[in-house]
């Protein structure tokens, strides 16, 4: 989803559909927050490894895709308040 924008415009399409990028990415981030949530669980509450990543790495990614979150979801609501 992160590069479909590019793609379309690649590929010529119209720049109308570039609305609907940031909400793909936004629904993006919370499948990755969703997936890395369920690693960091299975890690803290049972000890296992379902992808074999370590606690430090999981708490990184997860602050990773939070603060991208954030930063798309700002920038969306900005956006939309300009076009209003």
């Amino acid at each position: 989803f992160m590069y479909a924008y590019y793609a379309a415009t690649d590929l010529g399409l119209p720049r109308k559909y570039g609305l609907f990028i940031t909400p793909m990415q936004l629904a993006q981030f919370v499948i990755c927050l969703l997936w890395v949530s369920i690693e960091w669980i299975a890690i803290l509450l049972w000890g296992t490894k379902v992808c074999g990543s370590n606690i430090y790495t999981l708490s990184w990614v997860f602050f990773c895709y939070i603060v991208f979150f954030g930063l798309f979801y700002y920038m969306y609501t900005e956006k939309k308040r300009q076009f209003k």
